[in-house]
């Protein structure tokens, strides 16, 4: 049952939005280096959609292919499974049901760093109509030597944006939909997640420094397992509402923030052959608050960032009685401090997170408490047409504060360049991580390796 409700958080919640291949290959300072998928304004941050003609100038078209594969081993040698993927690198214990539903979606923003496989084009017309077409998929697969079991996760996307600028006011509307879906060679086990939705905003240019947005979405989330010729599944409906505010003082700063809420619904049903039986209702809600703020100088090279986010998800799940068979909150919070220093040929910056989460199990009164942080440092070096880049993350996870002996640290290496013509319309970027994952109380024992290649492509038009 806690399978269902993790597949259908996992695809209310992730978006896939993830962090432009130029601040990945720079080890991934995206609180303080904007990239074109990375500023502050109504679309990239608000996620508002009527903000899309106003996000750039012109049109364009990019693609972006992502691979990575992690490997674990021990003092025996390696381990079972290895994982490989493409995309976005979805959470490894996504094969196995999980013990608390905070596996799935706890720090599931900083275990989606890179891009997915896919292709985006946006289209802006001088009239002040933008339209863009995306697609996306990720795909991971899990291969177990030992047992000759293979299983895979996909998660395909795609979504159309239709935007008008009016001048002072601006609306959008857009459609998307997403599956997810587990199998395994064996043909003995499929879980499934489809999410159709559709979003529309409104904006208003209060003034050449500030823009508010309203953003309201109803969504079609279904979700199930196969099982043997058994199958459970949960059909219903989501409705979101958000705010985004946006306010500049070109050569100062910039701040962001926005606010969303997300309710959802829906009812489970049970069919073992060609009988049809209800097994309960499962609901949750999703609280998500956050604010950005980047300071800058005309007089001083240096850039000051920092974030807040907070978000508080809580599913219930009540049987065919309605008996509450499940009740569990999640509580994370990410903070991030950053500075970066711009000199003529070279730009370096440090950055630091961290990410706290509390899960609850609300029938039980018991209380999980876990964090994450990591201190980032990285920077480029401009040798016009290619620019080169090098990252270094130091990381540290602790999944239950009340245990000693569950914590983790990390190292990754991140290297990147970019190729940018002059006057010409196109660019092209790389970005290459390596991840060593070791045990903190016992490191010369386990590790876990993850190396990972990222590359996109944009022209504009």
């Amino acid at each position: 049952m806690k399978y269902f409700k993790t597949v259908i958080l996992f695809l209310l919640c992730s978006s896939l939005y993830a962090t432009p291949v130029r601040i990945i290959g720079m080890g991934s300072l995206d609180l303080i280096i904007e990239d074109e998928s990375n500023r502050i304004n109504l679309f990239d941050y608000g996620k508002n959609v009527a903000g899309l003609y106003g996000d750039e100038n012109g049109s364009s078209i990019e693609t972006y292919i992502t691979y990575g594969n992690i490997k674990s081993s021990d003092s025996s040698g390696t381990r079972d499974p290895e994982i490989s993927y493409w995309g976005v690198p979805l959470p490894a214990d996504i094969f196995e049901p999980p013990q608390d539903i905070k596996i799935k979606v706890n720090f599931l923003s900083s275990s989606m760093l890179g891009i997915p496989v896919g292709a985006n084009v946006t289209y802006r017309m001088e009239g002040g109509f933008a339209f863009n077409c995306s697609g996306a998929f990720s795909s991971t697969r899990a291969k177990n030597d030992s047992s000759s079991r293979e299983d895979n996760v996909s998660l395909p996307i795609g979504r159309v944006i239709v935007s008008r600028n009016f001048g002072m006011y601006a609306a959008g509307i857009s459609g998307s939909h997403s599956k997810i879906r587990l199998t395994n060679n064996r043909n003995d086990n499929e879980t499934y997640g489809i999410l159709k939705g559709l979003d529309a905003s409104v904006a208003a240019h209060l003034s050449p420094m500030s823009e508010i947005g309203i953003r309201g979405g109803f969504a079609i989330p279904e979700g199930g397992r196969k099982y043997w010729g058994e199958e459970n599944s949960f059909k219903g409906k989501a409705l979101s509402v958000g705010v985004q505010a946006i306010n500049r003082v070109p050569g100062l700063y910039k701040f962001g923030t926005r606010i969303n809420f997300l309710n959802a619904n829906l009812d489970g049903r049970v069919t073992p052959g060609v009988i049809s039986g209800y097994t309960g209702e499962m609901s949750g809600t999703d609280f998500d608050f956050g604010s950005r703020l980047l300071i800058a100088s005309f007089l001083f090279p240096i850039k000051l960032g920092a974030n807040l986010d907070y978000r508080k998800l809580h599913p219930v799940y009540k049987d065919d009685e309605g008996t509450t068979q499940f009740d569990n909150s999640l509580t994370m919070i990410n903070t991030g401090l950053g500075v970066s220093y711009a000199m003529p040929l070279l730009t370096p910056g440090l950055q630091y997170n961290l990410y706290n989460a509390a899960s609850t199990d609300n029938l039980d009164d018991e209380k999980t408490n876990s964090s994450f942080w990591d201190i980032r440092f990285g920077g480029e070096f401009n040798l016009t047409p290619i620019t080169l880049r090098a990252g270094f993350i130091i990381a540290k996870d602790d999944p239950n504060k009340d245990r000693e002996d569950d914590e983790y640290e990390s190292r990754s290496i991140t290297l990147g360049a970019g190729l940018q013509l002059p006057l010409q319309p196109f660019k092209f970027e790389v970005a290459y991580i390596n991840k060593e994952t070791k045990p903190t109380d016992n490191p010369t024992e386990q590790k876990e390796v993850n190396n990972s290649i990222y590359t996109a492509f944009k022209m504009k038009f």
